[in-house]
């Protein structure tokens, strides 16, 4: 217990006896820090170059889906664009 504890337990209204009571009692239970087996950490089952192969691989995978599913938008033929000129709103056929 340090002197902050201290002075904080009499600032709330403690008294000395109840303070010493206090102090009693941890001083008799000491707190035993628990024992931790020791971790044991998994060897690396990978090299570093196992590692930038498989990222090169999944690089590659992601580009050509991304290749698959791009579509340009078509170009307008030179007919398509007089017909515009020409009938602007073709009728609708129904």
């Amino acid at each position: 217990m340090t002197i902050d504890d201290i002075l904080t337990l009499a600032r709330a209204g403690y008294t000395s006896e109840q303070i010493n009571a206090l102090y009693s009692v941890q001083a008799q239970a000491p707190v035993q820090a628990p024992v931790q087996a020791p971790v044991q950490v998994p060897a690396p089952t990978a090299t570093l170059d196992d590692v930038m192969r498989g990222l090169a691989g999944l690089t590659t995978a992601v580009q050509a889906n991304a290749l698959l599913g791009a579509q340009q938008p078509q170009q307008p033929t030179v007919n398509d664009v007089l017909a515009q000129i020409i009938a602007p709103n073709p009728p609708a056929q129904g």
